[in-house]
């Protein structure tokens, strides 16, 4: 059942459901019907992303909530959008992070110098610039929202990837 809006009316008998999103996704990339089976493989999918033991404890659990909210997109197909989201704003934490650790800006001081600063500092390596531009100016996309954007379930999974693989490269050293 769908609201008039176009996406899924939440109802006691539907909230456990996959979302009639996410049966004609898993029917066309995975070949299946959304229940069990496509469920576990789809739950494998998001295990793969880790974030390092170097990666502050709260970083991980902002990370933590973005795998979530994309498991549950399974049941509510525009979580997977918001999970990629959160995706933006925990790179947006990290950097914070370790800014603090390294004596760098504050968390007030606005993302773009602070990844500059740690460009500067060689934390960052300058032939990634491209990437984390990309990175924050999809931050600040999303936080500034004009619409619902809808993300499928491989666009979400993969943002948790891109993001996961960038943190982690933050706190190698």
């Amino acid at each position: 059942m769908e609201a008039e809006h176009g996406i899924k009316k939440l109802t006691e008998a539907n909230w456990l459901e996959p979302d009639k999103a996410t049966a004609i996704w898993a029917q066309m990339t995975m070949g299946v019907a959304p229940h069990s089976a496509a469920a576990a493989n789809y739950l494998d999918m998001l295990s793969e992303p880790e974030l390092s033991q170097n990666v502050p404890r709260e970083v991980k659990r902002l990370f933590e909530t973005a795998r979530g909210a994309t498991a549950y997109g399974w049941f509510f197909y525009p979580l997977f959008a918001l999970a990629a989201e959160q995706c933006y704003r925990v790179v947006e934490a990290a950097v914070s992070e370790k800014c603090l650790q390294v004596g760098g800006p504050s968390r007030k001081v606005r993302l773009q110098k602070k990844i500059d600063w740690l460009i500067a500092k060689g934390i960052i390596p300058e032939e990634k610039r491209t990437v984390w531009k990309a990175l924050r100016e999809l931050r600040n996309s999303v936080s500034h929202p004009e619409y619902q954007c809808i993300y499928d379930p491989g666009q979400s999974v993969g943002t948790l990837h891109i993001c996961a693989e960038n943190i982690n490269s933050l706190f190698a050293k």
